[in-house]
């Protein structure tokens, strides 16, 4: 459930692209409101701010982080250090003032010149897909919000987090690449995923607009199988079951479409589920060995 926060400081979005907005209105629904939305240009500035129930000020960047007590600084990753930089050299930030960013892979220190200014530096980064074109208003209830920094910043970043429904936890810098690395498997490696099964589901013959529902309604339930029992009890399929000879049939099945990323693809997680099959102890060693000598001699 989102919560009502109570806090007369400033809020400012500084790169108002999907991540910054999602979570300014977010935040403006939960009943804080965003006060300043900063960009590059004036016009992307105002186009932002009437997403707003409550338009909050459009203004430069420049002019947005000296308004700020609390900036989520939300541009591209490969922006941060730089802008920060850039930033620290102007004279109206405020001593005392939040920074925190919302990449996954970058700790919080990649702002390191604003702590020269007296600012509290951390990240926080919601573990949610931010898709589509223009501004939405996601569901971020149970959303998981990994934070970092300095103490007060986590303070801060779990306030606002909780604000919006989520679940803050904290990690540790060196921890945010690998972390960040488990959501692109998590996500984006799921989309590939998907994308080479609805290929070889036309290669069987079927079209594409009939293989995208089913395949999303099996998606569906084997992602509710996971999130209720977890892996381990979600495993089904021919690995599940010991089935060497269809796995070896299927290779050959792939083997046959002359496409190696595909094989390679079906070995790969074949391999892990394996390991999961083994660790579950499901099936009797000598399958497990059978199953595990195709994969490799393949």
């Amino acid at each position: 459930m989102t919560q009502t926060i109570k806090c007369d400081r400033e809020i400012a979005i500084i790169g108002p692209g999907r991540v910054g907005l999602a979570l300014g209105l977010c935040l403006e629904q939960a009943g804080r409101r965003v006060a300043v939305i900063g960009a590059r240009s004036p016009q992307r500035a105002r186009e932002a701010a009437h997403c707003f129930h409550h338009p909050p000020a459009p203004m430069t960047i420049e002019a947005a982080a000296a308004a700020a007590d609390i900036a989520l600084l939300t541009v591209p990753d490969d922006a941060i250090a730089a802008l920060a930089g850039r930033l620290a050299t102007e004279r109206g930030i405020r001593e005392g003032s939040t920074w925190i960013h919302c990449s996954g892979a970058l700790p919080a220190s990649a702002m390191e010149p604003l702590q020269a200014r007296g600012c509290h530096l951390g990240s926080m980064h919601p573990l949610h897909t931010f898709a589509g074109r223009g501004p939405t208003l996601p569901c971020l209830e149970g959303t998981l919000f990994a934070c970092e920094g300095d103490p007060s910043a986590v303070r801060t970043a779990r306030m606002l987090a909780r604000a919006v429904g989520g679940s803050p936890v904290e990690i540790t810098p060196d921890g945010k690449m690998l972390y960040h690395a488990a959501a692109v498997v998590a996500c984006n490696g799921l989309i590939a995923l998907f994308e080479t099964a609805l290929q070889l589901g036309e290669r069987s013959g079927l079209a594409r607009k009939d293989l995208l529902p089913g395949l999303t309604h099996i998606v569906d339930a084997t992602l509710g199988n996971i999130a209720s029992s977890g892996t381990e009890a979600a495993l089904t399929g021919p690995v599940s079951r010991g089935e060497a000879k269809l796995i070896e049939q299927q290779i050959a099945a792939l083997r046959a479409l002359d496409d190696p990323q595909a094989l390679e693809l079906y070995l790969s997680f074949n391999r892990t589920l394996l390991e999961i099959a083994r660790h579950s102890g499901r099936r009797a060693p000598d399958q497990l060995d059978a199953m595990a000598r195709l994969l490799h001699q393949a």
